[in-house]
C-alpha cells in the first residue's frame, strides 16, 4: 500500500497516494514541500527537492488522475483536469503527508 499525501492549492485539498517506487520514497522523505505551480496543457508541475533518475518501470506520459516525477526538471507532476482545472500559473501549492 502506498503512502497517502495531501495536495493543497488555493481552496483545494486533495488526497492522493504515492506508489511504492524508490522515487516515491524520496518524495515522501522530502515532505512537506511548498512550490509555485506551473501549467503545461492540463498538467500542473513544480520543482521539488528530489533529484533522481527514471526508474526502469517509468513511463514518459501519465494519464489523467496520475501523479508523476519529471527528472529533467526535478518536478512533481499532477495530471487531473477535472479537479485542478481552476489552478492558476504561480499559485502556491503544498504537498504534505496525509
Amino acid at each position: 500500500m502506498g503512502k497517502k499525501i495531501r495536495i493543497l492549492v488555493s481552496e483545494l485539498r486533495v488526497e492522493a497516494e504515492l506508489n511504492e517506487s524508490k522515487t516515491s520514497q524520496l518524495i515522501w522523505e522530502a515532505l512537506p514541500i511548498e512550490a509555485k505551480a506551473n501549467l503545461w496543457g492540463e498538467e500542473i508541475y513544480f520543482t521539488i527537492p528530489v533529484k533522481t533518475i527514471l526508474e526502469a518501470e517509468s513511463r514518459e506520459v501519465i494519464s489523467a488522475g496520475e501523479l508523476g516525477y519529471w527528472p529533467t526538471g526535478h518536478a512533481f507532476c499532477i495530471s487531473d483536469p477535472k479537479v485542478f482545472l481552476k489552478v492558476k500559473e504561480g499559485a502556491k501549492i503544498t504537498l504534505e503527508r496525509a
